[in-house]
Parts: structure tokens; C-alpha cells; sequence
């Protein structure tokens, strides 16, 4: 069922489709004239200027896009699909651009469709999968282009074309303030842990004042009351065990690998066996990933007993007399562990050199301060999060059908 005075037609009867310009990287040109490529098209859809390149090789008068056209992309190169058929509209851009033959115009016959109406349309879930069902390739997807014409498109009368397309810019400008003030958040948090975890707070709340020369390279001046000690002082170390015989969707256990700690926990797989259980404020932390990886030395804090298993080339953390917490924030990607990726092989950490490396420690009070502090802001972080991904699904929303 459909709105009344809505109407339901097939793309092909409402676009035409013009593929852009075969080019090649010796036509890149700063003096050119933009080009727009498939890097500027996000996950999803959306702009990326950082994509825009400039171009002053051969192109036909198809090949030329202005601001409002409606770019879709051809091809993909995410491992999800995520790119595959999304939209971008076109910004406004000094002079002509031109567009890459990864990409295709979508010139919308505008005397029954309102052309941001169609990209909101396009970037909708339903043409989403439409474009994913409709490509191919194992490694690069291509879409067929051919399949276009034949997405089920729903057109309100004109006049509400233009208020549902008014109503999703507001709320596309609301998640792009929002975007902003989470990404500034974040970058103040790594400032304050950095600040936090090498000048320390006293019992006023203020940087300490004092420092002495911890006689270690890497971490420098300490305040005056801290000390260093390595990890194994700290903390006992126990390696994971393989799972990947006893995985079961089903199961009762969280096993914890590699995907699960980079991914902070969103992806998951489970068994039934636990081979090697965890306990609340364990810390666990990857040993191996691939050159240059965003995975190594990565830490997660447990949560709670009996719910995790921990899987090889994970080790699990236990802290003595250490706030777990601050243990956590010391070790989770700590330059030291990182030192041993040597960008060319697989980095595989050893149970001594994880040991062995030396953190700053201060007292116990301080410590639970420093976290304290720190988890207030995680806490505003989750709520901006919770709030842009609330937003986010209004377009979708509002583009569904009854």
C-alpha cells in the first residue's frame, strides 16, 4: 500500500544514465578541471572533497556534471558494498567538472521528479540493496547498469517531493553538526588522556607541578609519587586457546579474538566451550596482526564473569593491586608494543616482550581519579553516538512506505 496520489514507476521511466569519462592518471592535472572520482563518493553516499581531483585529458559534453546533478557510483572497492550504487549530490565547484567512468549521471526528468527527492531516494535501504543484488565481482564490484531502470521507485505528488527533500536536508545538516561536535569531542578526550596519563592529577584536580626523570626513554618526566614498573609486575599473563573447532552461533559464550577486541566488541562469534574463561576487569589485548594494523596491542576491558572465553593469540591480563581500569588505559595501543610492527611482516608479539613493557604507575587514589575523569567523558561520547545513530535513521524513515 501506497499513500494516495503517490505513484509507483521503475527509474528507468523517470532517469537517463550517462557513464562518465575512460581517463588516465597522466591527464591528472592541477590546472585542470575538477574531476570528480569515485573517492568522492562516502559509505552510503554523501560528498567527500578529499576525493576531488582535477583533469585536463579528452571528454565529451556528457562527461560534464554541474552542482545538483546526481552522481551513483559503478564500481566498489569495499569489502560490504558499501559505495556500490550510492549517491552523491553534486556540490557547487569552480567552473565545469567532469566525472570518472567509475561513476554515472542520473538526469532526472524533472517535470515529475524533484532531483534531491531522488537522492534521498537513492540513498534509501531499499535502493541500497537494490544496487548490491544488482552488482558483481569478487574483489571490485561493478554495478550493472543495465538493472538501473529497473528499481521501484515511489513519487509522492511534486509539492511533497519538496518538503520530504526540505525536511532530510535539516536532518542532514543536524548530523553533520553532530558529526563535527563527536569528532571535536573526541580529539579533546585523546588530549585530556594524554594529559592525564603523563602529568597526573592531584587531589584538587589540578596537573601536578613536581616531576622527576623516570629513567626511561619512552615515557620521560613523571611526577613526583609515581613510578614505573613493567607490565609483569603488575599484572599475571595468560595466553588464549583456539576455539575455531567449537564455534557455534548459538553458543553461550562470547568468544574474544582478534575482530571482537579491534571492533570494541560489535562483532562477535560464540561457542560453547570455554576453553579459557575470563573474569570481570580482565584486560585482554591482541599479540598478532598484519603490517601496519590497526589491531595490535588493542585492549578490551571485561565486563562480566562467566559470559567471555578468550581465543589464541589474544593474552588476558589480571591486575594484582592495580585499578584494572587504569591498567587498561596504559596498555591499549601503547607505543612500546607498537615499536615491534615493522610495517613489512606479520607482528607477532612474545610473552616476555609483552611483559616487559614499562608503564608509569600512579598511587592508587590517583589512579581511580584519572579514570573517573575519563569515564565521564566516554560517557558523554556514548550519549552524542546513541544520538547521531538515532538520527541517522530518520531519511530511512521517512522514505519508507506505509
Amino acid at each position: 500500500m501506497i499513500p494516495d496520489g503517490w505513484n509507483a514507476t521503475k527509474f528507468g521511466n523517470i532517469a537517463k544514465i550517462f557513464k562518465g569519462v575512460t581517463y588516465k592518471s597522466e591527464h591528472y592535472d592541477a590546472a585542470g578541471k575538477p574531476f570528480i572520482t569515485l573517492k568522492c563518493i562516502g559509505k552510503g553516499g554523501g560528498f567527500k572533497e578529499r576525493g576531488l581531483k582535477y583533469y585536463s585529458g579528452p571528454f565529451k559534453r556528457e562527461h560534464i556534471t554541474e552542482a545538483g546533478d546526481i552522481l551513483i557510483a559503478n564500481t566498489d572497492l569495499t569489502r560490504n558494498g558499501d559505495v556500490i550504487g550510492a549517491p552523491v549530490f553534486v556540490p557547487t565547484l569552480p567552473g565545469e567538472c567532469i566525472f570518472s567512468m567509475d561513476l554515472s549521471r542520473i538526469e532526472i526528468l524533472k517535470a515529475i521528479a524533484v532531483q534531491k527527492f531522488i537522492y534521498y531516494s537513492l540513498c534509501s535501504e531499499t535502493a541500497r540493496q537494490f544496487m548490491k543484488e544488482n552488482s558483481s565481482g569478487s574483489t571490485v564490484l561493478h554495478l550493472s547498469l543495465k538493472s538501473l531502470p529497473n528499481l521501484n521507485v515511489l513519487l509522492p505528488p511534486l509539492p511533497e517531493q519538496r518538503a520530504i527533500a526540505e525536511i532530510l536536508d535539516s536532518v542532514d545538516a543536524t548530523i553533520s553538526a553532530t558529526e563535527a561536535a563527536l569528532a571535536q569531542t573526541r580529539r579533546v578526550k585523546q588530549a585530556l588522556l594524554q594529559q592525564l596519563l603523563t602529568k597526573g592529577i592531584d587531589e584538587n584536580g589540578r596537573p601536578h607541578t613536581k616531576f622527576k626523570d623516570s629513567g626511561v626513554k619512552e615515557i620521560g618526566m613523571i611526577p613526583e609519587g609515581w613510578e614505573v614498573q613493567t607490565v609483569g609486575e603488575v599484572a599475571s599473563f595468560e595466553n588464549g586457546k583456539g576455539h575455531e573447532t567449537c564455534i557455534d552461533e548459538n553458543g553461550k559464550y562470547i568468544v574474544v579474538n582478534s575482530k571482537f577486541v579491534s571492533t570494541d566488541g560489535q562483532v562477535r562469534k560464540f561457542s560453547n566451550s570455554e576453553l579459557a574463561p575470563l573474569i570481570k576487569n580482565d584486560v585482554v589485548m591482541v599479540m598478532s596482526d598484519v603490517p601496519n594494523g590497526r589491531a595490535i596491542a588493542k585492549c578490551f576491558l571485561i565486563d562480566e564473569d562467566s559470559r567471555y572465553t578468550l581465543n589464541q593469540r589474544i593474552c588476558r591480563f589480571r591486575t594484582k593491586t592495580m585499578s584494572a581500569r587504569f591498567f587498561y588505559l596504559m596498555v591499549d595501543r601503547n607505543p612500546y608494543y607498537l615499536k615491534f610492527d615493522d610495517g613489512v611482516k606479520q607482528t607477532n608479539l612474545r610473552k616476555q616482550e609483552v611483559l616487559d613493557c614499562p608503564i608509569a604507575v600512579p598511587l592508587a587514589h590517583e589512579q581511580e581519579r584519572i579514570v573517573d575523569i575519563l569515564g565521564g567523558v566516554n560517557d558523554g561520547l556514548s550519549t552524542m553516538e546513541e544520538e547521531l545513530l538515532g538520527i541517522q535513521v530518520l531519511p530511512s524513515l521517512a522514505l519508507r512506505s506505509p
